[in-house]
């Protein structure tokens, strides 16, 4: 898996914004993509990326695999944005 960092984004770039969404982005994919990939709605996503509510421990797994990012470091990135909404 790369990093974060190998996907060239930055650390603190990716805390100001939901790091699914850029993820997404980067990659780009759509948020039915997405959503298709996982088996979830398209809302569920959109939800996740407005910190509504967050992928299960399932869900961040496949995304980490899709999107190629190491999961560790997915969570990590999601959790300090969290705190920054708060």
């Amino acid at each position: 898996m790369r990093s974060i960092e190998q996907h060239g984004h930055d650390y603190d770039r990716i805390v100001e914004e939901n790091p699914l969404r850029l993820a997404r982005k980067a990659a780009g994919l759509s948020l039915a993509s997405v959503a298709g990939m996982l088996g979830v709605t398209i809302q569920s996503v959109h939800w996740w990326e407005k910190g509504s509510s967050r992928p299960n421990e399932k869900n961040m797994g496949l995304l980490s695999a899709f999107l190629d990012i190491d999961q560790d470091e997915l969570e990590a990135a999601w959790d300090d944005w969290l705190e920054q909404l708060q």
